[in-house]
């Protein structure tokens, strides 16, 4: 988690209207002090479709945007942040108040980023299969056919979701220059062999 909010403070200091949540699962009091930092929101029961949903809900009642970003992409470099934030500021300038939609995809199937300016049903979050190979497809038919216009984010990206997809990230780590955080998980991972 510290990768992700190194690059939430990172945004913060970029994008000052942006009010970042958490959005946890485990609601106990352990959780809610590790994510003192932001506002903290305790995930629905249910599958992801419903906890997508609740979350949605939450924050499309108190904000004219919402984004979501996935806590298992922690290699994200700052400039396509960037990139990514420039482009959702563009499709807001060209878009007003009609629905539209950016997504992110990730080389499996799902998405590591999704920033929309109008609630999704709940029946279109709970249609859709998670953890496949197909999952960001699903979640654009579903939102193009209630009326969302889609721009989808060129720079496809991995998430950690096995232990191969972790040596993924670690190279690409290495690659690039690592941020402190990431530092940090590269000297972890060190100790796992």
């Amino acid at each position: 988690m510290g990768c992700i909010r190194e690059k939430l403070n990172y945004l913060c200091g970029r994008v000052p209207k942006l009010q970042p949540y958490w959005a946890v699962v485990e609601d106990e009091p352990e959780s809610r002090n590790f994510f003192s930092d932001y506002p903290f929101l305790a995930q629905a029961e249910g599958g992801l479709g419903d906890r997508l949903y609740a979350v949605d809900k939450t924050l499309s009642e108190k904000h004219d945007v919402t984004l979501f970003m996935g806590a298992d992409s922690p290699q994200i470099p700052f400039e396509v942040l960037d990139q990514v934030f420039f482009q959702i500021e563009d499709i807001k300038n060209k878009n007003g108040k009609a629905p539209w939609c950016f997504i992110a995809p990730t080389f499996d199937g799902g998405f590591w980023l999704l920033a929309k300016n109008n609630q999704l049903e709940k029946k279109a979050w709970t249609s859709v299969k998670y953890s496949s190979p197909t999952t960001c497809e699903e979640l654009i038919k579903q939102m193009q056919s209630r009326g969302f216009s889609l721009s989808q984010f060129s720079d496809v990206q991995f998430d950690v979701d096995t232990y191969e997809d972790l040596i993924k990230v670690l190279d690409q780590f290495k690659e690039q220059k690592p941020t402190p955080c990431q530092k940090e998980m590269l000297e972890w991972a060190m100790k796992l062999d």
